[in-house]
């Protein structure tokens, strides 16, 4: 684990065999847990010429009271990405995405927001789109 900054509450817990690399801040809030086997990996603001003309850009993903993410999944923290107390980002091998590639636009990006009480099962990609309950 090898975010710029690290914040855990708590009786919060991370799994082994986790990578995270390249994001300004991981924060767990009470009792927050990462399962085993995720790529967490991000573009932190002001490294490159990446993502330069995102004026209020933040590569951080938190993670709120008692939120879980499960196993094996692939999340790319270029912009914030935020679950919400109380939720799971369920199954294994999925993908949570801040950014895309478009040829004519080439930093194209947006956060994320996983809203309180919600469980995102197997299967269930969050690609560039809020979400807010």
């Amino acid at each position: 684990m090898a975010p710029e900054h690290l914040r855990i509450g708590p009786r919060s817990s991370i799994g082994h065999g986790n990578v995270c690399k390249e994001i300004g801040l991981l924060e767990l809030g009470p009792h927050a847990a990462i399962g085993h086997f995720h790529w967490i990996s991000g573009y932190p603001e002001g490294k490159g010429p990446h993502f330069a003309t995102e004026g209020n850009r933040k590569s951080e993903v938190i993670q709120e009271e008692q939120a879980a993410i499960a196993s094996r999944h692939l999340i790319d923290g270029s912009e914030r990405i935020r679950i919400g107390a109380f939720s799971v980002r369920a199954g294994v091998r999925s993908q949570i995405v801040t950014h895309q590639f478009d040829r004519f636009s080439p930093e194209d990006l947006a956060a994320v927001d996983l809203a309180m009480f919600t469980v995102f099962p197997e299967g269930v990609s969050k690609k560039r789109a809020s979400h807010s309950g």
